[in-house]
């Protein structure tokens, strides 16, 4: 599984959440499913709402009929933000955990461990898992119900075999777009990256530096339609949407709707991205004036490097990393120095393990520092693994 690049479009045209806020993985071409493992066969029954199909198994059917008011919810907020609606019923599939959901066929290609969901171009079909927190799973809704209007606003995406205009635009208004209207303009999330940009970053990225791979388009792009909604009104997201539809030119539609280009926009973005939080700053200090960093891309680790966990004695630390470039291990490392010790489980090719759960949880040591304990999927669904330290073994 690689690591290095965002979420791409796929050969039929994907749209998809991650939730992971470091590097979501690509989706790579397949089709339909055919590489992926079937543990279960599910048998969906339909819950009809005034403007979805909602495809549940009995398992989840309580949990589907909330799903269903959070999706009439979401329909009612976008159609008026938007204004306009779509055409057709609106198919939308549940799955009752993520595991599960790695499982479907509704979607070509593996499905990574930071994809929340997933809207497909062609017949605009949303699939999900049910998130822990009901919240997410209200979120995820919400973000890839804008996407099923981008298909249908730009395009054909109700059925036909023709690409919306969707997938031609940006990730940075696409992405951007759906965690605005999802989450709306005020974010700790989204804010931490700009804040930190701002503090670190030499020069603000232009929106045609948006388009790089390097810049998180979620987080980018909600920021500054964000500043765009909060200048001009919220109708105008939508007033862009629908110009860049015509076009296939979302800098054109600046221009156009905003009045401005989108050089002059940028400008007036860094500048009120500074008026926010220099003042802010200018109170704080940096962790290296009080700490050091251990683990970095280039002191000992990869470019992803997360979930440590400090051992009950405090000399050692686990965390995950991609280090050996292709998969991510859990590593043992000393606490003081950072100095990696060893790698102490099996990579996600092992098969013991079909993926190792990084995204959402960490290790965590026993009580006398000689086991560590993983949540991970296996056969399907989740589990527990428990790894001696000493010994590199696992023994459940």
């Amino acid at each position: 599984m690689r690591w290095k690049y965002l979420i791409m479009q796929a050969a039929f045209g994907l749209f998809a959440l991650a939730l992971c806020s470091l590097m979501p993985s690509t989706l790579r071409g397949q089709y339909f499913g055919r590489n992926k493992v079937q543990y279960d066969n599910f048998k969906f029954k339909i819950l009809k709402t005034k403007h979805f199909n909602i495809y549940f198994y009995p398992k989840e059917q309580e949990a589907a009929k909330q799903a269903a008011r959070m999706a009439e919810r979401w329909f009612a907020r976008h159609t008026f933000i938007l204004q306009d609606t779509l055409h057709g019923r609106q198919p939308l599939i549940l799955y009752a955990s993520f595991p599960q959901f790695k499982q479907t066929n509704a979607i070509s290609g593996p499905i990574g461990e930071g994809t929340g969901g997933v809207t497909e171009a062609l017949k605009r079909r949303i699939v999900l898992p049910f998130a822990g927190p009901l919240s997410e799973t209200d979120h995820v809704i919400g973000h890839e119900l804008v996407h099923a209007f981008q298909y249908d606003i730009t395009g054909q995406g109700g059925g036909s075999y023709r690409a919306p205009v969707a997938l031609r635009l940006p990730l940075w208004f696409i992405e951007g777009m759906a965690e605005f209207l999802s989450i709306g303009p005020v974010d700790p999330h989204t804010a931490m990256w700009i804040r930190d940009a701002a503090k670190f970053q030499k020069r603000l990225p232009s929106l045609l530096d948006l388009e790089n791979p390097n810049f998180f388009p979620y987080r980018w792009g909600q920021a500054l339609l964000a500043y765009v909604a909060g200048r001009w009104g919220d109708g105008t997201i939508g007033d862009l949407l629908k110009q860049a539809g015509r076009s296939g030119d979302i800098y054109a539609a600046i221009q156009q709707v905003l009045g401005i280009t989108a050089d002059s926009l940028a400008k007036d973005w860094h500048k009120d991205i500074h008026r926010v939080y220099d003042p802010i700053m200018k109170l704080t200090e940096s962790p290296d004036r009080y700490g050091k960093r251990l683990i970095t891309k280039e002191k000992e680790g990869g470019a992803i490097n997360v979930g440590p966990v400090l051992s009950p004695d405090g000399s050692q630390m686990i965390f995950f990393s991609e280090r050996n470039l292709f998969s991510i291990d859990l590593f043992l490392a000393d606490a003081t120095s950072g100095k990696i010790v060893r790698k102490i489980s099996a990579s996600e090719l092992d098969p013991h393990y079909e993926s190792l759960e990084f995204i959402r949880s960490a290790g965590t040591w026993s009580p006398d520092g000689k086991s560590i304990a993983l949540a991970i999927i296996t056969k399907g669904k989740p589990a527990l693994s428990l790894l001696q330290v000493e010994q590199n073994k696992v023994t459940r």
